[in-house]
């Protein structure tokens, strides 16, 4: 017995996604426990799949291949937790229709346990981008020994005058390469506000380690520190080879209003 293959439907042109850009959304985030074992590449298109499940009115780029316009304040490193991030999404409805609250809980039902959105507020879409907004960036993570190195950690007094040393230096250069792999250096010291023995201790179970919080300044290019280059000055000074261990970042200070 033979049956006849249904018609084929007509071909209907391919409709672009919407891209006008009405209002715009700032969200406060924070991502732990086993999302910090993500990349930042994989963190966005979590934030997509959920954008596509909530089905919120949200503005797309042009273009072959559209994507929501969403802009992260300051790539998460892998392995990092943050506790106080940024992401700015648009939307092709005024701010007039859209909820800023309503559309939070939206977004969250989409989102897993671990990415949690802490806080929502509209800003002008012809605001600067996020990226420039940001001016800070605070840390805290724990310092351990080296693979290779000793067990044992410095005393107390050693640890505070290789701290005290660090902050006074006038030039902190950082040395490493290009995405070519060519050799390149860079002044860091600007980027150093305050340094100092954290009252609550990262500590990996098991391990000897001290902790640290970290203020640095964060450059419009979004260039800033990162807790191994403190590692690394610190351990020079104090004869060591450390590595960080857990690391969080607290909170990314925005420019005032």
């Amino acid at each position: 017995m033979v049956i006849p293959p249904p018609p084929v439907p007509p071909a209907l042109p391919a409709r672009s996604p919407a891209s006008e850009r009405v209002s715009r959304l700032r969200f406060g985030f924070r991502r732990s426990g086993s999302l910090a074992r993500i990349s930042h590449l994989d963190s966005v298109r979590l934030m997509e799949r959920a954008l596509r499940r909530s089905g919120l009115p949200v503005s797309f780029t042009g273009g072959f291949h559209p994507l929501p316009r969403l802009q992260f304040a300051l790539s998460l490193p892998l392995g990092v937790e943050g506790l106080g991030e940024w992401f700015d999404l648009e939307f092709t409805e005024s701010p007039q229709r859209l909820d800023p609250e309503a559309t939070r809980r939206a977004l969250q039902a989409e989102l897993p346990d671990d990415f949690q959105l802490l806080s929502v507020v509209a800003v002008p879409v012809s605001a600067p981008s996020l990226s420039q907004e940001v001016v800070q960036a605070h840390w805290r993570f724990s310092l351990v020994p080296a693979a290779a190195a000793q067990a044992s950690m410095p005393p107390e007094a050693a640890w505070t005058d290789a701290i005290a040393d660090l902050l006074q230096a006038d030039s902190l250069i950082w040395n490493d390469t290009d995405k070519k792999g060519r050799p390149r250096s860079r002044e860091c010291r600007p980027a150093l506000l305050r340094l100092e023995r954290s009252a609550e201790a990262l500590q990996p179970d098991g391990a000897v380690a001290i902790g640290l919080d970290l203020e640095a300044a964060v450059d419009p290019a979004g260039r800033s520190l990162r807790p191994e280059q403190i590692a690394h000055w610190l351990g020079e000074r104090l004869g060591l080879a450390l590595e960080p261990g857990r690391v969080q970042r607290r909170r990314l200070v925005l420019h005032p209003c």
